[in-house]
């Protein structure tokens, strides 16, 4: 393979009202939403969210762009998997939102 799995961690609704970034060829698109709505907001379940995660990229040299909406939950789900072993991991600063604003696809 040679491009980079691309790890979307937004909840489903999110992708559908403002939609999936396109992927180059050789690349591979993953939903995994990291953050659920929990009794007391937003929750982070990220030893559920990391077994998800290793069953769709099992490979720990696989090259990965996380990204959320905004970039807020990116940054934690990049920790958790940079602490699990992944070696090539790229966290969308502005999330999928900054990056359709700054006018990829």
């Amino acid at each position: 393979k040679t491009g980079w799995d691309v790890l979307d961690i937004r909840r489903s609704e999110e992708g559908q009202a403002y939609g999936v970034v396109a992927v180059p060829s050789g690349s591979s698109y993953h939903l995994v939403t990291s953050h659920v709505l929990g009794p007391r907001g937003m929750m982070f379940d990220s030893e559920a969210w990391l077994e998800e995660v290793e069953s769709k990229i099992p490979d720990k040299e696989t090259k990965i762009v996380i990204g959320c909406a905004g970039g807020v939950r990116s940054k934690a789900a990049a920790r958790v998997l940079e602490a699990a072993g992944y070696v090539n991991v790229q966290e969308l600063d502005d999330g999928f939102n900054g990056w359709a604003a700054s006018g990829f696809p």
